[in-house]
């Protein structure tokens, strides 16, 4: 009896825990109807959305020392592909300051900017999205002569 009960315990796990795993985001190229649990190896194709980033836009750049407003100033700001792979755009003119800085896409409409250096004082990081034409992006660097400094950049095509 006591045999009979394991067995039947035994089945019953197994058939709970062979959930067939696989990706489950209709969006994702390797996207399987089948897979009942989410395993997270979704696989996108990044340059259909890379095309939505790339352009011209013209923002508006607040900018905050140790949390307190700054300054404000407006610029073009030009989102390229700089010839890289299709998960990465570039960031050019960014601040105003005529420098290029490399992004990441995260999703059809995200990326986020990895710690960079900027100059000799201090580096960047920060996000970003874009869809129908604008673009919002946030950057945060401790700066070791100022604090830190956060940038809040909206602008549109």
């Amino acid at each position: 009896m006591k045999n009979l009960w394991m067995v039947g315990m035994m089945a019953a796990t197994l058939t709970v825990a062979c959930k067939k795993k696989g990706c489950t985001d209709p969006a994702a190229l390797n996207y399987n109807p089948k897979a009942e649990k989410k395993d997270f190896t979704c696989k996108y194709k990044m340059g259909a959305y890379r095309d939505s980033f790339l352009g011209y836009y013209q923002v508006m750049d607040s900018m905050y020392v140790a949390g307190n407003f700054s300054e404000g100033k407006t610029y073009e700001l030009h989102v390229t592909t700089g010839g890289t792979t299709l998960d990465t755009i570039f960031l050019n003119n960014l601040y105003g300051s005529g420098q290029s800085y490399m992004a990441i896409i995260t999703g059809s409409s995200s990326f986020s900017i990895p710690s960079q250096q900027v100059d000799a004082t201090h580096t960047l990081s920060g996000s970003g999205h874009c869809s129908s034409g604008k673009i919002i992006l946030s950057t945060h660097s401790a700066d070791t002569i100022n604090g830190d400094i956060s940038h809040r950049i909206e602008g549109s095509k």
